[in-house]
């Protein structure tokens, strides 16, 4: 039996999902409703016209190695994120990010699932970052998959005000600035 690792390395040189995702587009409000394993979306959180504009237009190639290198993550005894030779691991350099940042994570994302999106903000180093999940055990309408966390029929609803309300925190004028000018 082959590993993913090895069974991508006999592909051709990208994974062209581009092609494929304007093939299954016009089928994509019906692919929206339909049992996932590891959900995209949450079928019940996306209209399916998004769903179709998300197969024709999101969809993009990925380059064989970095698709090597993403299936090492997901397939690691250890977590981690390292380069394609392993000599980096980039959730350890995270400590070193002062940048505040907003850590979303949805409930039933199954790409990006929530423990990896903790372990990255435990990581980060910087010291006004949010970490938040989206989904029914935190409050919101529905369990959040990957691409509704933006594109759901309630994102804008939940997921976008935190967003705008954490930015706002983030509005602290620099010494001597008196902020954006206003008109009389």
């Amino acid at each position: 039996s082959l590993s993913i690792c090895e069974t991508l390395s006999r592909w051709r040189s990208a994974l062209h999902f581009r092609a494929v995702g304007g093939l299954v587009a016009p089928f994509g409000g019906i692919l929206a409703r339909a049992p996932q394993p590891g959900p995209i979306s949450n079928p019940e959180n996306m209209a399916p016209w998004v769903a179709r504009r998300a197969c024709a237009h999101l969809a993009t190639d990925i380059n064989l190695k970095l698709m090597r290198q993403m299936a090492s993550w997901a397939f690691a005894s250890e977590p981690g994120f390292s380069t394609h030779d392993g000599r980096s691991n980039y959730l350890a350099g995270l400590k070193e990010v002062t940048t505040p940042a907003f850590f979303a994570a949805g409930a039933a994302d199954g790409i990006v699932i929530p423990d990896s999106v903790r372990a990255a903000f435990d990581a980060w180093g910087g010291e006004a970052s949010e970490f938040r999940i989206f989904g029914r055990n935190h409050g919101d309408s529905v369990d959040y998959g990957h691409g509704d966390l933006l594109l759901g029929v309630h994102a804008r609803d939940e997921v976008f005000p935190r967003i705008r309300d954490w930015l706002l925190r983030q509005d602290d004028p620099l010494e001597g600035d008196e902020g954006p000018a206003t008109s009389p």
